[in-house]
């Protein structure tokens, strides 16, 4: 928990330091999508959460290209049944990748981003249930990091030049190398330069 609130803190607090000098932009963003998790005990249901981030670009001297940072919470639960795993999922993912913009027209632009993450996450209350309701079998709790790719595609709207804030919507797909949790929705955003 208090690795959570340091790395927040650190983007919240460094960021807007050194975006008034535009050497990076700095954002919030929330995620909505089904949830799930490649669990080595077997399959695992999904749930439809919300889930916060916060970002900050850093534009490379090429317009249209950027690189982005970000950090995100994790936190959902997940039911059982006859074949799913059970589990409260609990953590956070560190993200890192790059941007590109393409032009559709003079005012609708697409961001398209890929990216590695890194999670760390912890996998509680992990049973399955037989046909009656009843407990079937209980799984040891695990603590893991895991690795994977995010792939998202982001459209910015424009609020005029004189304008700080920059909001946005968009779509993601989230999924571990092996082992993890998986996600696929849409993102909310907004960017203060």
């Amino acid at each position: 928990m208090f690795k959570k609130v340091v790395v927040m803190s650190s983007l919240f607090v460094l960021s807007p330091v050194q975006a008034k000098e535009n050497i990076i932009d700095w954002g919030v963003y929330g995620k909505i999508g089904s949830y799930s998790v490649e669990d080595p005990e077997g399959s695992s249901g999904s749930e439809v959460v919300f889930l916060p981030g916060a970002k900050v670009v850093f534009p490379i001297s090429r317009r249209g290209r950027q690189f982005v940072a970000g950090v995100e919470l994790i936190d959902f639960s997940l039911d059982a049944s006859e074949s799913d795993v059970s589990q409260d999922v609990k953590g956070y993912r560190i993200w890192g990748g790059y941007e590109h913009q393409f032009s559709i027209s003079r005012n609708f632009k697409i961001w398209t981003g890929a990216g590695l993450a890194l999670d760390s996450v912890s996998y509680e209350n992990r049973y399955t249930i037989d046909t009656d309701g009843y407990l079937d079998e209980e799984f040891d709790d695990r603590d893991e990091s895991n690795a994977g790719i995010t792939l998202y595609a982001l459209t910015m709207f424009d609020m005029g030049r004189s304008s700080v804030w920059h909001p946005g919507i968009g779509v993601y797909i989230d999924s571990p190398f092996g082992d993890g949790v998986k996600s696929l929705g849409g993102t909310v955003q907004i960017i203060f330069d």
